[in-house]
């Protein structure tokens, strides 16, 4: 056809839009014959403005996805194996691998309380990036970990503020994302069940994860769902230590701010009324490292202690604690509790310009 790529068989709107110009160069010569120098003006002028406008991103330019390992147009397959069984649609090649962890690097490099935050819940970008993808609990994805109840006010915040993303993404999908009855219909929160199951929807997410342009909205999500419900609480509570935020928004970072503050109640329990927030914050953190440290139970206890300065010791190594307490160790190297740091402000993140999140007028 006359206006499609002949590699990938696509669209390819520079063709029609040299055509238009032509046309138009065409028009202008049949009406003023004796003027061939306005004609070839008239077409420089069109395909000058046609350059400039391609190189304004007015509205969202499809660009290849990163290849995965299994591809994302792969069904998951691990539906029903058991609770630490779902697949991951990890990055195929080591370049974007090494993109994808410097992207998050790069954002959180300003040393700002929330970048901090951000390096602590993704470990400096070896366990979440902008792009990640997989099944767990129906659905897995982003920089946080977002969860399947996340996707509707996502695409909602997306499409406020950059009308014609979600049409030019999903096409003919575009209104069932807007519709939140038709996505809880469907969620599952069972590994690779519920939304990931879902091909066009995977191969959308692909897309908008792995443009850059969207880092900055995913982490506004992030914001919202981890960092100013804790914050609420925070104050609420009476605390001042930076370290205390900190373990808040790494706690609800897994198990959302609802969650986090019962688990800050039943600490605060444990310790009794004459318990301030060191004592409060130490039984919390305790309990969350030590939720999923079968096996590494030893290094737990040493984690807690020498990093709340009960003994002296180096903090145990990364390979040696579980997924939890793995965060909390990224907490003490990121906000000491030597420091005794008081919060002050969260700061912003390392964004590029056109990363930024443009909210609604």
């Amino acid at each position: 056809m006359l206006f499609l790529d002949q590699e990938s068989d696509t669209y390819d709107p520079s063709k029609f839009q040299f055509f238009v110009w032509a046309a138009v160069a065409g028009g202008f010569q049949w009406k003023h014959p004796r003027s061939p120098s306005s004609c070839a003006k008239v077409f420089a002028y069109g395909m000058t403005v046609n350059l400039l406008c391609n190189l304004i991103p007015l509205s969202h330019n499809h660009m290849p996805a990163p290849l995965r390992n299994p591809d994302i147009n792969t069904a998951p397959s691990h539906a029903g194996a058991g609770p630490n069984s779902y697949t991951q649609y990890k990055l195929r090649n080591a370049a974007d691998q090494d993109t994808a962890r410097a992207d998050v690097l790069r954002v959180a490099g300003n040393g700002s309380f929330v970048s901090k935050c951000l390096l602590m819940i993704t470990r400096h970008g070896s366990s979440k990036q902008f792009v990640t993808i997989t099944g767990q609990d129906g659905l897995t994805w982003g920089i946080k970990d977002f969860i399947s109840d996340s996707v509707h006010p996502f695409f909602a915040k997306l499409d406020a503020a950059l009308p014609g993303v979600i049409d030019s993404v999903f096409a003919e999908h575009a209104d069932k994302l807007r519709s939140s009855q038709w996505l809880n219909k469907r969620i599952d929160k069972r590994n690779d069940r519920g939304l990931v199951t879902i091909g066009w929807l995977r191969r959308g997410l692909d897309e908008i994860l792995c443009d850059r342009r969207f880092h900055g909205l995913q982490l506004h999500q992030f914001i919202g769902e981890a960092v100013v419900p804790s914050r609420k609480i925070f104050d609420e509570a009476g605390f001042r230590l930076a370290f205390s935020l900190a373990a808040m928004v790494g706690v609800a970072n897994s198990f959302g701010a609802t969650g986090m503050a019962g688990r800050l109640r039943a600490a605060r329990q444990e310790v009794g009324p004459s318990g301030g927030e060191r004592e409060i914050i130490q039984s919390f953190c305790s309990a969350y490292a030590r939720r999923d440290d079968g096996g590494h139970e030893g290094s737990t206890e040493r984690l807690i202690k020498r990093g709340f300065e009960l003994e002296s010791g180096p903090l145990p190594d990364v390979d040696t604690l579980g997924h939890s307490g793995r965060r909390i160790r990224a907490l003490f190297l990121l906000f000491p509790w030597a420091d005794r740091e008081s919060f002050n402000e969260p700061g912003d993140f390392a964004l590029e310009a056109d990363e930024k999140f443009p909210e609604p007028a």
